[in-house]
């Protein structure tokens, strides 16, 4: 048999179906592959619970869905209960949740184990993984550069074949700037689309659950997991019965638009920019109308952007005599947004979103819109981080993903597909953009460009 981490979660959920494997045969499988993480993907496993989870399975159920059985790796931002939750940060090393998040309690009712907790920068603030009192979250072609963030250790681990499956979190970019860096896929739903459930911090509608896979049918998968509704939802986008299917639609003739400069009208790395006219040159063959477009999205919008996002910081809880531990850019963040006024926060989120509205007017008359994932190739490990000067770390931040944080605003589904790599083998991702609520063509052309492209069916040396 091909060893088990070579399979798709839908492969293997088959094979579970089949009974030519069980649940605790999975776990026991990558749990194995995680004892020589090679990549820093994961900062707590628990083998037994792991195990425990895997028997305490039931029978499969008339009514399980595809990946019933199939084991998956939970980003250290989500409380798993009587487990420890960090949040990349120090202050809270020892924190132990009592009850799931509403997302980890999607993927116990749908009978997928977990391996254990992924690695992700304090608070998820930032776009390289390297959290406290834990090994920095790499990329899987080469253990030199990072695996962004701020859902690193998740796209780590799938890209190195740790876990088949990883949950994400995106504000800005989480999901889908690891996943360029990592050579995996990342799928940033629409806005409401993922229900975070009572309790959540987010009150702006930034923040969205996603799932992180190698396979775009993999992640719609998954996403048909985690768009379970929640109690208390003010805002749920409904779905369809099944993304997969969904996604296994031909889909018809679309209009794209694409673009390859920054807010600031800065153009992208000639290997970014390559990649995306690769994407552009391969929708053409497939029959798709596809004409270039401005980037929608003003200059304004960065600066407002981290407005909204330094404000948000500085409402976060903290135990007594934690501010001294933080990070200096978490620090900075809090500080700037503590000295916002009330009446500039509000400016700044009206600006955000008023900016967001523009864009999905400006971009109206298509289907998809077609970007770079990051202005440039992945970053090596410790090269975005100035904890001397955290506002040089900000600006270098925002120079290498411009492209992602405005469909955080803008609430569009996202996705990022690895399709090429460079000369120094790093993978290139490129940035697929559909209309608000629309994951079915960024799913159906991701499917198709995935077949064209054949990215998975390629292993990084860490494999």
């Amino acid at each position: 048999m091909t060893d088990l981490h070579e399979r798709g979660a839908l492969e293997l959920g088959r094979l579970l179906a089949r009974r030519e494997v069980a649940p605790v045969e999975l776990v026991e499988h990558f749990l194995a592959r995680i004892g020589k993480d090679p990549v820093g993907a994961f900062v707590l496993t628990d083998p037994d619970r792991s195990l425990d989870e895997a028997r305490a399975l039931p029978a499969r159920p008339d009514d399980a869905g595809p990946l019933w059985g199939v084991p998956i790796a939970v980003k250290d931002l989500e409380a798993v209960a009587g487990q420890r939750t960090s949040f990349g940060s120090a202050p809270f090393a020892d924190f132990v949740p009592a009850a799931d998040s509403a997302v980890v309690r999607r993927l116990r009712a749908a009978g997928m184990p977990m391996l254990g907790k992924t690695a992700t920068p304090e608070f998820g603030l930032v776009c390289y993984t390297e959290p406290e009192g834990a090994a920095p979250a790499c990329s899987p072609w080469n253990t030199e550069y990072s695996a962004s963030g701020s859902s690193g250790g998740s796209a780590a681990a799938v890209g190195a074949g740790l876990a088949p499956l990883a949950q994400g979190g995106d504000g800005g970019g989480s999901i889908r700037t690891p996943a360029a860096a990592c050579g995996v896929v990342g799928l940033k739903p629409s806005r409401g689309r993922v229900s975070s459930g009572t309790g959540s911090t987010d009150a702006i509608g930034l923040s969205c659950i996603g799932p992180l896979s190698r396979d775009i049918e993999d992640a719609a998968a998954l996403l048909d997991v985690l768009c379970a509704p929640e109690p208390g939802d003010t805002d749920r986008r409904r779905s369809p019965p099944s993304w997969l299917e969904v996604a296994r639609q031909s889909p018809p003739t679309l209009k794209v638009g694409y673009y390859v400069t920054d807010t600031g009208g800065a153009t992208a790395h000639p290997h970014c920019v390559a990649a995306v006219e690769a994407v552009v040159e391969e929708l053409r063959i497939l029959g798709h109308q596809v004409v270039p477009v401005d980037n929608p999205f003003p200059a304004a919008f960065a600066d407002a952007f981290t407005a909204v996002w330094a404000t948000a910081a500085a409402t976060m809880a903290m135990p007594p005599g934690a501010a001294e531990q933080l990070r200096p850019i978490t620090q900075m963040f809090r500080r700037v947004g503590a000295q916002t006024s009330g009446a500039q926060a509000m400016t700044a989120l009206i600006t955000v979103r008023e900016l967001g509205r523009q864009a999905v007017a400006a971009t109206a008359g298509f289907d998809l819109v077609v970007t770079p994932t990051l202005a440039r190739p992945p970053a090596r490990v410790g090269e975005l981080r100035d904890d001397e000067d955290p506002a040089a770390e900000l600006r270098a931040l925002a120079e290498f993903t411009p492209f992602t944080p405005p469909y955080n605003a803008s609430g569009q589904p996202a996705v990022s597909l690895p399709v090429c790599w460079s000369s120094e083998g790093l993978p290139i991702g490129v940035q697929l953009v559909g209309g608000p609520g629309d994951e079915a063509s960024v799913l159906q052309a991701g499917l198709q460009l995935q077949r064209a492209f054949g990215w998975v069916e390629r292993r990084p040396p860490t494999w």
